[in-house]
């Protein structure tokens, strides 16, 4: 059953506040707190992982409404009892939540180590859990979580979870790169906010800098080439330039002739 429109309207809003925001703990926090409207979870867990080694990261870590000594003891103890790591599903392969409930009926799930000792002193039962993946590897993995009282996770909310997940991940990326130094250079970063370009303006101005065709841009940022075509557009405008060379010789500060 597709989503209502409200839903998408909804969904819009909270990619383009994710793609604002410019700092991890922050990011995570408000995602959660915009996506209760649509999706009801008293909990959630974000544990950042090192693309390369798998490691987890805890000082990279975030919760929201969950203490951090339960995502600790995840880390250190339980993950290898989570029910979605012993069936053996590779939750990694793709941008798709799963439910613990999708393989393991909830009344064996009761009576799992996982979840007598790790889960009931949480107050927790149902999960979603989903995993973020950067251009060089799976870097976190979220877990959301319902008591037992409440209802598990539904079709559509994860439906609408899977549409976000994807954005989500090029936010987190973002920030991360931008921690690196590899997306703005100090330099070109100022130039851009000096002429009053959105975050997402000034990412997709850099890419064209880059030389990156509008259909790259559009993969890179998991948009549709007409997005990037419109922010162009107003890019452009802004600027005042007819030409990506142009706007690359703006940015610059080097003359071109009229």
């Amino acid at each position: 059953m597709p989503l209502p429109a409200r839903d998408y309207k909804k969904i819009l809003e909270i990619i383009e506040v994710i793609y604002s925001i410019p700092n991890r703990t922050l990011l995570f926090q408000t995602y959660c707190k915009e996506l209760q409207t649509l999706v009801r979870f008293p909990s959630a867990a974000l544990i950042a992982s090192d693309p390369a080694s798998g490691n987890f990261l805890l000082q990279d870590s975030q919760v929201f409404n969950t203490p951090m000594d339960g995502l600790m003891l995840f880390c250190l103890y339980y993950w290898p009892l989570q029910p979605l790591v012993t069936s053996g599903v590779d939750v990694t392969q793709n941008f798709t939540s799963m439910r613990i409930t999708d393989v393991i009926s909830a009344s064996r799930h009761s009576s799992t180590e996982y979840c007598r000792d790790f889960q009931v002193p949480l107050h927790i039962f149902y999960e979603l859990n989903m995993t973020l993946k950067s251009r060089t590897g799976t870097m976190a993995g979220i877990g959301m979580h319902r008591s037992r009282t409440d209802r598990d996770f539904t079709d559509r909310e994860k439906e609408i979870i899977d549409i976000l997940l994807p954005h989500l991940s090029r936010a987190l990326s973002n920030i991360d790169d931008i921690l690196k130094g590899q997306v703005l250079t100090p330099s070109i970063k100022s130039r851009l906010e000096r002429v009053s370009l959105s975050i997402r303006q000034q990412e997709i101005a850099f890419l064209v800098m880059q030389g990156f065709s509008n259909r790259e841009i559009a993969r890179r940022l998991y948009i549709s080439e007409q997005t990037v075509k419109d922010h162009l557009v107003a890019i452009f405008e802004t600027m005042k330039v007819r030409r990506r060379g142009e706007l690359t010789a703006r940015i610059l500060g080097i003359t071109t002739p009229a």
